[in-house]
């Protein structure tokens, strides 16, 4: 049985993730929506005013929202 470590998160700044093109959809407005649950599941961290998004697990996080059958949106 082979044990798999977790991949070492990525960290950059949203700007620069946003301007890479590797973000599946706006991540302008999945942080504005999301943001709490983003921080809560691991694929963001706010440092003072910046926010940092690791690429990995933020598809894991819109991976996850899709197993539960929830949008992007959340239900208020």
């Amino acid at each position: 049985m082979q044990i798999k470590p977790k991949p070492t998160p990525q960290w950059e700044r949203a700007s620069h993730y946003i301007a890479s093109g590797k973000c599946p959809l706006d991540l302008r407005w999945l942080l504005f929506n999301r943001k709490p649950d983003m921080l809560r599941h691991g694929c963001a961290i706010q440092v003072g005013r910046s926010v940092l998004v690791d690429h990995q697990r933020l598809m894991l996080f819109l991976e996850e929202l899709s197993q539960r059958n929830e949008g992007l949106v959340p239900q208020r």
